[in-house]
């Protein structure tokens, strides 16, 4: 093995001319972006058997290079394509003559160089011992003028600079094998490339005509193919001491030790690594498989009892019951359970039964069957029943019940014992079969229950579900024995009403709202329905209807970037809410809701993320001045989230109709200052119209974060409520935190009778309220009759 070169290293720079051109004009303007340019090559001179390097633009259109008095040469290794971009040549090491070089590009044009290239001769690179190193190991170089060359070159480019020879001599270099070195041919170079001095330099390179064999880290076994978390894994082998990492699926970079004879490695198994192949990292970058693993599940599993009731105990026994950190159940998602040599956990009530899923910390998983005690029906108290009455219901593990659904398809909701559900039936149920109805939404069926419809006057029609029911509007309804009607009733004050045929007109109140009570009165009877209704104060636009599946994420920006005018939504008109309505998606266990401004998707000024409970349709959140302003400058309204189904979004207005019925301002305060507010004898009250029903608002202001308030009948009677600050001690539960923000900085108190009688009693001292408390500051008093 002989290459010579002489020592002269220059950046051959090249205004290249062009010949042979066709219809395609090659751009030889620096780092041009479309065509193809030359803009330097070298080194000049070069070495005969060295390596020729060329930069410019789109270079790796480059097929064929032309030296005078060789074969064209087409094996061109393309270092780096595009804009900027690289290729280099080896020139062959007999024959090459000086002259310009020709360079041809895929489509058939030329690039011809202005410089010609030159050759020298001197440096000879003829062998290097030992064939076969380890790292640290010292590489003999022999040759002659060595002492000319400042740099050796390992495969992959690792280079050695002459600072850190172990010999430097004209005819022999001694250097040490850096352990990021691997297999191949090895070149000395006359430049040092890490002296910033020879940055803008191009070095001689000449290459070895034979390999040198570099040892990397050999395995020869790995203990066992079976693993289970936290087990010791050993692996057998030589050269371990050049290992830089260990990577397992899922884990990388895993801690690890190795013997003092370099030829055992052992590491911990994590709980995170997933089956697959145990990767050793050699320092040279080499990747060596030590082996292929497989890591152990639960198994031999059982659950007991079988039933298990919703609200009792599931145990689950089994083999490396360890490993489990999730366990998820159908409708039931990460159920908090308990591990020892069991597993323990509560069913919920929305699970339904199948196969609880026990998942490991590597996203394998082993799942056991369970079943649930499902409600047995045995009899109804009456049947038939009589519409609007109230019948029992026995049975077995009732108390999994939660709404029963008569003929008709009319559910009520009920509170029931393990044997027992007392339920009225709805006035306009049909005949039919009754539905107990679970929380995990299955059902049982009960026998058929035949209805009496009622003697007195009925509605034989409520309003379908959804229906918007306004006060201060008529309804009209459908009624039989519409000749026993006497007078109606809207939350217990008589109404105006008007009957046409078997039609009923009924004046609803202004504020009829939620739960709204309508009773007919008839000579032979009365009939009470609840009805939602929507106060008489209350406005609904909707600004967005459809079907937006939100997936995992997805965001909708129906109502961002001019799609809907933000700057027309007026706060002074009331307390606007943002209404949003979906269907959540019933295959998963966790929903969530979030909004975001559409300027990057950024958050709002309020908190705006939101967890979803199972057969949630609604979502209000209260839109502030602060969101307003953000949804205005920042792009408007993006609705992302997660497993729903969105299809209306409304705005709700609501204007008060409260009455100011005192302003000014009184501190109660260290619990010593205790105001009296509003007049003994309810003057106050008298003057407004109040009544039982009436909601009194009582205006709060915190005079500092850590606030509390008693309020007390004004003559220190009954405490009707104690609120205080979130997160302040409610002293074992005397106080209950309230959020005064969230409620428009007010309390309401709605009047009972006492409330009101003692209100209204004059004796000659106190007031109607006293205020009893830390902090706190009152400003107004509303009422709303």
């Amino acid at each position: 093995m002989k290459k010579i070169f002489n020592i002269i290293s220059l950046l051959a720079v090249s205004a290249a001319i062009l010949s042979g051109c066709k219809n395609e004009e090659l751009d030889t303007n620096q780092y041009a972006d479309g065509g193809v340019a030359l803009n330097v090559y070298g080194p000049q001179p070069v070495m005969r058997g060295g390596e020729l390097r060329f930069l410019g633009s789109n270079l790796d259109r480059v097929v064929e290079v032309i030296i005078p008095g060789v074969a064209p040469i087409s094996e061109i290794n393309v270092v780096k394509a595009g804009v900027p971009s690289e290729i280099r040549i080896i020139v062959p090491k007999d024959g090459p003559e000086p002259g310009l070089l020709t360079l041809k590009t895929a489509d058939g044009n030329e690039i011809v160089t202005k410089t010609p290239l030159s050759y020298s001769e001197p440096v000879v690179l003829e062998s290097f011992s030992p064939a076969s190193v380890k790292a640290g190991d010292v590489l003999t170089i022999k040759g002659d003028y060595l002492n000319l060359i400042h740099e050796v070159i390992f495969s992959d480019e690792v280079k050695v600079s002459e600072k850190e020879f172990k010999k430097h001599e004209r005819y022999e270099i001694q250097v040490s094998v850096p352990v990021e070195a691997r297999s191949g041919v090895i070149g000395i170079a006359d430049l040092d490339e890490s002296d910033p001095a020879n940055a803008d330099l191009l070095p001689n390179v000449i290459y070895s005509e034979s390999e040198l064999q570099i040892a990397q880290p050999e395995v020869t076994s790995m203990s066992a193919a079976r693993y289970i978390a936290g087990a010791t894994v050993k692996i057998s082998g030589k050269n371990f001491q050049y290992v830089a990492a260990l990577n397992l699926p899922g884990a990388d970079n895993v801690e690890f030790a190795v013997n003092a004879g370099n030829s055992e490695i052992t590491f911990v198994l994590p709980a995170v690594a997933q089956d697959g192949q145990a990767v050793l990292v050699a320092k040279s970058g080499v990747e060596i498989v030590a082996g292929e693993y497989e890591t152990v599940v639960p198994s031999e599993l059982a659950a007991s009892p079988a039933p298990v009731k919703a609200g009792n105990v599931l145990t689950i026994s089994g083999k490396d019951l360890s490993l489990v950190n999730a366990i998820d159940l159908p409708g039931a998602f990460g159920v908090v359970f308990e591990s020892a040599e069991t597993i323990k956990l509560t069913i919920p009530e929305t699970a339904t039964e199948g196969e609880a899923t026990l998942r490991m910390e590597n996203g394998k998983a082993a799942s056991v069957a369970f079943t649930l005690v499902k409600p047995v029906f045995k009899a109804f108290s009456e049947n038939p029943a009589a519409a609007g009455s109230d019948i029992v219901i026995s049975g077995t593990d009732l108390d999994l019940v939660k709404s029963v659904t008569f003929g008709g398809n009319l559910t009520v909701e009920v509170e029931a014992t393990e044997s027992e559900i007392s339920v009225a039936v709805p006035t306009t149920a049909e005949n039919g079969v009754v539905k107990l109805n679970l929380a995990n939404g299955t059902s049982v069926d009960c026998e058929a229950l035949s209805v009496n419809k009622p003697s007195a006057c009925y509605i034989t029609e409520l309003p379908a579900a959804g229906t918007e029911i306004y006060g201060g509007t008529v309804l009209i309804v459908p009624v039989e024995n519409e000749d026993k009607l006497e007078s109606v009733e809207v939350n217990g004050e008589s109404v105006k009403f008007l009957l046409n045929g078997k039609s009923l007109y009924i004046s609803l109140p202004d504020m009829a709202g939620k739960g709204t009570l309508i009773k007919l009165i008839s000579s032979n009877g009365a009939v009470e329905y609840a009805i939602d209704c929507i106060p008489n104060n209350i406005q609904k636009k909707v600004i967005w209807s459809g079907e937006f599946n939100a997936g995992g994420w997805a965001g909708n920006e129906d109502l961002s970037w001019g799609r809907f005018d933000w700057s027309s939504v007026d706060l002074s008109a009331g307390t606007v809410t943002l209404v949003f309505d979906f269907t959540l998606d019933s295959t998963q266990g966790w929903w969530q809701l979030a909004l975001r401004h559409g300027n990057g998707w950024g958050d709002l000024p309020e908190n705006t993320f939101f967890e979803l409970a199972a057969g949630q349709t609604q979502l209000e959140v209260p839109l502030t001045q602060a969101m307003l302003d953000d949804l205005i400058a920042n792009g408007g309204l993006i609705i992302t989230g997660c497993n729903y189904i969105l299809t209306k979004v409304t705005l709700k207005t609501e204007i008060p109709m409260d009455i100011t019925i005192w302003e000014g301002e009184v501190i109660a305060d260290d619990w010593a200052n205790q105001p009296y507010l509003l007049t003994d004898g309810g003057a106050e009250f008298a003057a407004n119209g109040a009544k039982v029903g009436s909601t009194v608002y009582i205006y709060i202001t915190p005079t500092d974060a850590d606030w509390k308030v008693e309020i007390v009948e004004g003559h220190w009677g009954a405490t009707y409520t104690s609120i205080c600050a979130i997160g302040s001690d409610t002293e074992n539960g005397k106080f209950t935190e309230y959020d005064l923000d969230a409620n428009g900085g007010r309390y309401a108190l709605v009047l009972t009778q006492a409330m009101y009688d003692a209100a209204m009693t004059q004796q000659g001292w106190g007031g109607i309220f006293v205020l009893n408390g830390d902090n706190v500051k009152v400003t107004k008093v509303t009422l709303l009759p």
